[in-house]
Protein backbone atom coordinates (compact mmCIF):
# COMPACT_ATOMS: atom_id res chain seq x y z
CA UNK A 1 0.00 0.00 0.00
CA UNK A 2 1.31 3.38 -0.99
CA UNK A 3 0.39 5.81 2.27
CA UNK A 4 0.03 9.09 -0.45
CA UNK A 5 -1.94 7.66 -2.66
CA UNK A 6 -4.61 7.04 0.49
CA UNK A 7 -3.70 9.97 2.17
CA UNK A 8 -7.61 11.38 0.96
CA UNK A 9 -9.01 7.60 1.70
CA UNK A 10 -12.07 8.61 3.79
CA UNK A 11 -11.91 12.66 4.31
CA UNK A 12 -15.06 12.73 6.35
CA UNK A 13 -13.50 10.12 9.32
CA UNK A 14 -10.27 12.39 9.39
CA UNK A 15 -9.29 13.66 12.77
CA UNK A 16 -7.00 16.79 12.89
CA UNK A 17 -3.67 17.31 14.26
CA UNK A 18 -5.03 19.08 17.67
CA UNK A 19 -7.70 16.38 18.31
CA UNK A 20 -5.73 13.49 17.18
CA UNK A 21 -3.56 14.58 20.38
CA UNK A 22 -5.91 15.22 22.74
CA UNK A 23 -7.86 11.84 21.97
CA UNK A 24 -4.56 10.07 22.37
CA UNK A 25 -3.86 12.22 25.36
CA UNK A 26 -7.39 11.54 26.91
CA UNK A 27 -7.33 7.83 26.19
CA UNK A 28 -4.00 6.86 27.83
CA UNK A 29 -5.61 8.29 31.15
CA UNK A 30 -8.57 7.47 31.00
CA UNK A 31 -9.64 4.66 33.48
CA UNK A 32 -12.50 3.77 31.32
CA UNK A 33 -11.05 3.78 28.29
CA UNK A 34 -8.09 1.40 29.72
CA UNK A 35 -10.66 -1.29 30.65
CA UNK A 36 -12.32 -0.57 27.22
CA UNK A 37 -8.89 -1.26 25.86
CA UNK A 38 -8.28 -4.29 27.92
CA UNK A 39 -11.78 -6.03 27.20
CA UNK A 40 -10.76 -5.60 23.31
CA UNK A 41 -7.18 -7.29 23.73
CA UNK A 42 -8.67 -10.09 25.79
CA UNK A 43 -11.13 -11.14 23.18
CA UNK A 44 -8.78 -11.20 20.56
CA UNK A 45 -6.09 -12.42 22.39
CA UNK A 46 -8.12 -15.40 23.41
CA UNK A 47 -9.18 -16.30 19.46
CA UNK A 48 -4.79 -16.82 19.11
CA UNK A 49 -5.15 -15.34 15.49
CA UNK A 50 -2.24 -15.42 12.99
CA UNK A 51 -3.05 -12.12 11.83
CA UNK A 52 -5.19 -9.36 13.18
CA UNK A 53 -6.25 -5.83 11.51
CA UNK A 54 -7.48 -2.44 13.38
CA UNK A 55 -9.62 -0.76 11.43
CA UNK A 56 -9.55 2.83 12.87
CA UNK A 57 -6.78 2.10 14.77
CA UNK A 58 -6.56 5.55 16.59
CA UNK A 59 -3.23 6.51 18.69
CA UNK A 60 -2.35 2.61 18.35
CA UNK A 61 -3.15 1.86 22.30
CA UNK A 62 -5.14 -1.19 21.55
CA UNK A 63 -3.49 -2.94 18.92
CA UNK A 64 0.20 -2.12 20.39
CA UNK A 65 -1.19 -4.23 23.39
CA UNK A 66 -1.98 -6.75 21.07
CA UNK A 67 0.93 -7.03 19.41
CA UNK A 68 3.02 -7.44 22.62
CA UNK A 69 0.91 -10.05 23.71
CA UNK A 70 0.96 -12.50 20.32
CA UNK A 71 4.22 -11.87 19.36
CA UNK A 72 4.12 -14.18 16.35
CA UNK A 73 0.60 -12.90 15.09
CA UNK A 74 0.70 -10.89 11.92
CA UNK A 75 -0.29 -6.89 13.00
CA UNK A 76 -1.61 -4.74 11.25
CA UNK A 77 -3.75 -1.12 11.53
CA UNK A 78 -4.97 1.50 9.30
CA UNK A 79 -6.86 4.87 10.11
CA UNK A 80 -7.95 8.11 7.63
CA UNK A 81 -6.31 10.45 9.49
CA UNK A 82 -2.38 11.14 8.99
CA UNK A 83 -1.78 12.57 12.76
CA UNK A 84 -3.44 9.35 14.28
CA UNK A 85 -0.92 7.08 12.53
CA UNK A 86 1.82 9.75 12.79
CA UNK A 87 1.37 8.94 16.80
CA UNK A 88 0.81 5.66 16.52
CA UNK A 89 4.18 5.08 14.73
CA UNK A 90 6.23 6.79 17.24
CA UNK A 91 4.35 4.72 20.14
CA UNK A 92 5.14 1.72 18.26
CA UNK A 93 8.64 2.98 18.40
CA UNK A 94 8.90 3.85 21.73
CA UNK A 95 7.59 0.41 22.93
CA UNK A 96 10.17 -1.68 19.97
CA UNK A 97 7.06 -2.78 18.07
CA UNK A 98 7.82 -0.29 14.44
CA UNK A 99 8.68 -3.62 12.68
CA UNK A 100 5.87 -5.68 13.98
CA UNK A 101 3.00 -3.80 13.61
CA UNK A 102 2.29 -2.50 9.69
CA UNK A 103 0.13 1.25 9.81
CA UNK A 104 -1.13 2.71 6.88
CA UNK A 105 -3.51 6.08 6.18
CA UNK A 106 -6.52 4.27 4.95
CA UNK A 107 -9.99 4.96 5.64
CA UNK A 108 -13.18 2.03 6.44
CA UNK A 109 -14.13 1.97 2.61
CA UNK A 110 -10.65 1.72 1.06
CA UNK A 111 -9.13 -1.25 2.61
CA UNK A 112 -6.44 -1.96 0.07
CA UNK A 113 -4.82 -5.32 1.82
CA UNK A 114 -4.59 -8.46 -0.62
CA UNK A 115 -5.44 -11.06 1.75
CA UNK A 116 -7.96 -11.95 4.75
CA UNK A 117 -7.50 -11.88 8.66
CA UNK A 118 -8.58 -13.95 11.13
CA UNK A 119 -9.65 -10.91 13.18
CA UNK A 120 -10.75 -7.52 11.76
CA UNK A 121 -11.67 -5.29 14.95
CA UNK A 122 -13.34 -1.67 15.57
CA UNK A 123 -13.34 0.51 18.59
CA UNK A 124 -15.08 3.71 18.53
CA UNK A 125 -14.52 4.17 15.02
CA UNK A 126 -17.33 2.38 13.19
CA UNK A 127 -19.82 5.66 13.89
CA UNK A 128 -17.28 7.83 12.26
CA UNK A 129 -17.27 5.57 8.99
CA UNK A 130 -18.76 7.56 6.10
CA UNK A 131 -21.25 4.67 5.15
CA UNK A 132 -21.01 1.99 7.32
CA UNK A 133 -23.23 -0.61 6.01
CA UNK A 134 -21.18 -0.47 2.94
CA UNK A 135 -17.98 -0.48 4.42
CA UNK A 136 -18.50 -3.51 6.79
CA UNK A 137 -20.27 -5.41 4.21
CA UNK A 138 -16.44 -5.13 2.06
CA UNK A 139 -14.70 -5.45 5.26
CA UNK A 140 -15.78 -8.85 5.96
CA UNK A 141 -15.13 -9.99 2.53
CA UNK A 142 -11.55 -9.78 3.86
CA UNK A 143 -11.99 -12.06 6.48
CA UNK A 144 -10.61 -15.93 6.42
CA UNK A 145 -12.92 -18.61 6.44
CA UNK A 146 -14.02 -18.72 10.57
CA UNK A 147 -12.67 -15.49 10.77
CA UNK A 148 -14.31 -12.69 12.86
CA UNK A 149 -15.01 -9.00 12.61
CA UNK A 150 -15.52 -7.26 16.51
CA UNK A 151 -17.38 -3.60 16.74
CA UNK A 152 -17.01 -2.23 19.87
CA UNK A 153 -18.74 0.98 20.11
CA UNK A 154 -20.71 3.03 22.71
CA UNK A 155 -24.16 2.51 23.16
CA UNK A 156 -26.81 5.31 21.87
CA UNK A 157 -30.57 6.02 21.40
CA UNK A 158 -32.34 3.51 19.39
CA UNK A 159 -32.67 5.06 15.67
CA UNK A 160 -32.23 2.06 12.95
CA UNK A 161 -30.20 4.67 11.33
CA UNK A 162 -27.17 6.39 11.56
CA UNK A 163 -27.21 10.15 10.80
CA UNK A 164 -24.10 10.26 8.70
CA UNK A 165 -24.10 14.52 9.00
CA UNK A 166 -24.18 13.88 13.20
CA UNK A 167 -24.17 10.24 13.80
CA UNK A 168 -23.37 11.10 17.47
CA UNK A 169 -20.76 9.07 19.47
CA UNK A 170 -21.82 5.07 19.16
CA UNK A 171 -24.67 2.94 17.93
CA UNK A 172 -28.43 1.84 18.84
CA UNK A 173 -29.41 -1.67 19.38
CA UNK A 174 -31.46 -1.16 16.68
CA UNK A 175 -29.24 -0.78 14.08
CA UNK A 176 -27.06 -3.22 15.61
CA UNK A 177 -29.74 -5.86 14.83
CA UNK A 178 -30.54 -4.76 11.86
CA UNK A 179 -26.64 -5.82 10.49
CA UNK A 180 -27.35 -9.16 8.63
CA UNK A 181 -25.32 -10.22 5.65
CA UNK A 182 -25.46 -13.98 4.36
CA UNK A 183 -22.64 -16.15 5.46
CA UNK A 184 -21.88 -14.49 8.70
CA UNK A 185 -23.28 -15.47 11.96
CA UNK A 186 -23.78 -12.13 14.18
CA UNK A 187 -23.95 -12.25 18.02
CA UNK A 188 -24.57 -8.51 19.88
CA UNK A 189 -23.51 -7.75 23.53
CA UNK A 190 -24.94 -5.60 25.59
CA UNK A 191 -23.36 -3.59 29.03
CA UNK A 192 -24.97 -0.41 30.36
CA UNK A 193 -22.53 2.29 28.15
CA UNK A 194 -21.56 -0.12 25.30
CA UNK A 195 -22.36 -2.64 22.53
CA UNK A 196 -20.34 -5.29 21.05
CA UNK A 197 -21.28 -6.39 17.27
CA UNK A 198 -19.34 -9.83 16.35
CA UNK A 199 -19.52 -11.17 12.97
CA UNK A 200 -18.25 -14.66 12.26
CA UNK A 201 -17.72 -15.99 8.59
CA UNK A 202 -19.08 -19.25 7.85
CA UNK A 203 -17.92 -22.45 5.60
CA UNK A 204 -20.69 -21.36 3.44
CA UNK A 205 -18.98 -18.13 2.33
CA UNK A 206 -15.59 -18.92 1.71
Amino acid sequence: MNESENKSAGESEQFGKIYSALYFFLASRSRNQRKAYEKIVSDVVRQNPGSVLDIGCGPGIAISMIAKKLPETEVFCVDPSPAMIKIARNRFKKLGLEKRVISDVIGSSRLGFDREFDIVFSSLSFHHWADPVSSLKNILLKLKEGGQMFIYENLIGDSTKVNNKHPGHGISRQFADSLNFDGYEKSVELTDKNIIVRFKRSEQSA
